[in-house]
């Protein structure tokens, strides 16, 4: 028994390691990001970015999304189904322990199987109750191996599940902003359209008293028309963008302002503006149904290009699921060497029930196996070698993984640049338009100019007015963007944003 114990104590003292050591896949990573260099950006970190807008609208829409999103709910029972994977994974490691019962009766006969000779019979019952231990050493890893690959499979579903509230929350606020800009555009084009109608009568006059000719007409009727149309567009978007609200918030896609099923945490603004407008003040009947965001937005937290490996959470899946993988080629490779268990039965064994829990019934065995494979046709070696090639696939996938999270936040810093310095050139067209308009209303007011030309000076102000529009809703699309390429908000803020 002593010389047994002791040759389990050597094997296990002599446990190898046969898998890879993982190492990280290097990649050239630049100091700092180009694009920050013209935002002037050296910050780190995210966080609840969302809150920076100060629109307590948003925060409700964005609270929605999280508690209902279905995406987000899938990925939770995700994480719960590597949880208990990694648990069956562990169980592994520890001996395994059953116990059995067994009652069985045994008909037996003797002599020669002929017709005309007699056989004897007889008939023998067993009783058999024992526990059985059975346990594996880990000589080569191979249990090890299988722990680390779950563990990383569970790890790989959190961050994933981080990667998939990063991109609800970014795609309901970009949805939100959208929403605003269109109320906003639905209200110019009617505006707009308003302008028209009166072109289009002052034309019909002049028409009439054979000031102008049928060509302006037409154009004229045919400008109304493309106004109309265009305000059509803009409606089918704002339902579009509403619906698609909906749906992030797990709810049915109505755009209804009362149906219950799709109730946002804020009232639906009707598509239209509010009052008469006058000549003098257009900007009194454009409602403001957003704050304004672009002026108060502060510099982006950028931080630096290595940080980025640890904060995107798509990153750390991806590097996790390489992980899991080299450890399966570790599993892969072990399982081509010998494997040793242990077993050990204690129980009773006897030809009666009553008879069977007795000293002399006692049954007790401890054996060593060992198995080693000798001929399956190289499958094992196939395997290992299908595993080593996939862990480089998994690899390009984590380098382009790696590589795209850079282009996203390069291209985000790149492109709030260019739309920031787009915006000041269309504020002084703004400032430009504004005062030529102011002009034209005075001269009318003074009988020097016919409406006419009042009316042209509106509409190229509503126009810049709605390219304005266009132009802030793309600036703060990017910066939903640029959140989430820096790494968006992690588990645990939301985790202590839940509990608070």
């Amino acid at each position: 028994m002593m010389k047994f114990l002791a040759v389990i104590i050597l094997l296990v003292a002599g446990c190898v390691h046969v898998g890879p050591e993982y190492h990280r896949p290097n990649i050239d990573i630049p100091p700092r990001f180009e694009g920050s260099r013209a935002l002037k950006s050296h910050l780190k970190g995210s966080g609840m970015w969302w809150r920076d807008f100060h629109d307590g609208k948003l925060d409700r829409l964005i609270d929605q999304a999280i508690n209902n999103n279905l995406d987000i709910k899938a990925s939770a029972f995700r994480i719960v189904q590597m949880h208990y994977q990694l648990i069956q994974a562990r169980s592994q490691r520890l001996p395994r322990l059953d116990l059995s019962g067994r009652a069985a009766k045994t008909r037996e006969t003797f002599g020669i199987t002929l017709p005309s000779v007699y056989r004897k019979r007889s008939t023998v019952d067993t009783y058999n109750l024992a526990a059985a231990a059975s346990f594996e050493l880990d000589i080569w890893g191979r249990i090890a191996s299988l722990n680390e690959s779950a563990r990383e499979q569970f790890l790989e579903a959190r961050d994933t599940r981080n990667s998939v509230i990063n991109s609800i929350i970014a795609e309901t606020a970009a949805l939100y902003f959208q929403e605003q800009a269109l109320l906003q555009r639905i209200d110019l084009a009617k505006a707009i359209i308003d302008d028209q109608k009166n072109t289009l009568r002052i034309t019909e006059e002049r028409y009439n008293r054979g000031i102008t000719g049928i060509l302006e007409l037409k154009n004229a009727s045919t400008e109304l028309k493309r106004l109309e149309s265009r305000l059509t567009t803009l409606v089918q978007e704002l339902n579009t963008t509403r619906q698609k609200i909906c749906v992030l918030l797990g709810k049915y896609p109505s755009t209804r302002q009362k149906v219950s099923v799709c109730q946002l945490p804020y009232d639906f603004p009707s598509a239209g503006y509010a009052g008469k407008q006058t000549s003098l003040n257009i900007s009194s009947y454009i409602r403001d149904y957003t704050f304004d965001y672009v002026d108060q937005m502060s510099p982006v937290p950028s931080g630096i290009p290595s940080e980025l490996l640890e904060r995107r959470p798509d990153i750390r899946a991806a590097e996790a699921r390489l992980k899991s993988i080299n450890a399966q080629v570790g599993v892969a490779k072990a399982a081509r060497f010998p494997s040793i268990k242990l077993t050990s039965t204690y129980g009773y064994i006897s030809d009666s029930f009553r008879e069977l829990i007795r000293p002399d019934s006692m049954l007790s065995e401890m054996a060593m196996g060992i198995t080693q494979p000798i001929f399956n046709a190289g499958a094992l070696k196939a395997e290992q070698r299908a595993m080593e090639a996939q862990y480089k696939q998994v690899q390009m996938d984590y380098a382009k993984t790696v590589l795209n999270a850079f282009f996203e936040v390069e291209n985000a810093l790149m492109t709030e640049h260019k739309l920031l310095e787009r915006r000041k050139d269309i504020v002084k067209i703004k400032g430009n338009t504004a005062s030529s308009l102011s002009i034209i209303e005075s001269r009318y007011s003074g009988g020097l100019v016919d409406y006419t030309k009042v009316l042209g000076a509106r509409k190229a102000y509503l126009d810049i007015l709605d390219e304005l529009s266009n132009v802030d809703l793309a600036i703060l699309t990017n910066r939903v963007s640029l959140y989430r390429a820096l790494g968006g908000v992690s588990l645990e803020q939301i985790d202590k944003k839940q509990g608070d």
